[in-house]
């Protein structure tokens, strides 16, 4: 599509650039403008299941073929990042003052 045709000379009226724009693609560059949320298709999502999925059966048959002790220090999996989705942020609670004081002065001990 030209845009000198539209603007300039007239060729495509505004109904005919509006249903043109309407029937872009999900993947196009103006869809993804339009719908950041929108930024993987429905198979990348599938995908991103599956390796989700995938990874978490490896961690299940390492926890049930290893010791107890080799258990406590494998990692549960974390999912991969979706766009439109936050990630779950860790909080951490400082203690005051006078409880780090309190904590620091049995160490010495």
């Amino acid at each position: 599509m030209d845009f000198i045709d539209v603007f300039w000379r007239g060729k495509w009226s505004l109904r005919k650039v509006l249903l043109f724009v309407k029937r872009l693609p999900r993947t196009s560059r103006f869809a993804r403008y339009m719908n950041p949320s929108d930024e993987w298709t429905i198979g990348e999502h599938l995908q991103a299941a599956t390796v989700d999925l995938l990874a978490r059966a490896v961690y299940v048959l390492q926890a049930t073929n290893v010791s107890e002790q080799d258990r406590a220090r494998l990692e549960v999996p974390k999912p991969l990042p979706r766009p439109g989705v936050e990630p779950e942020v860790e909080v951490i609670e400082f203690a005051t003052i006078s409880e780090a004081r309190a904590a620091l002065s049995d160490v010495g001990r």
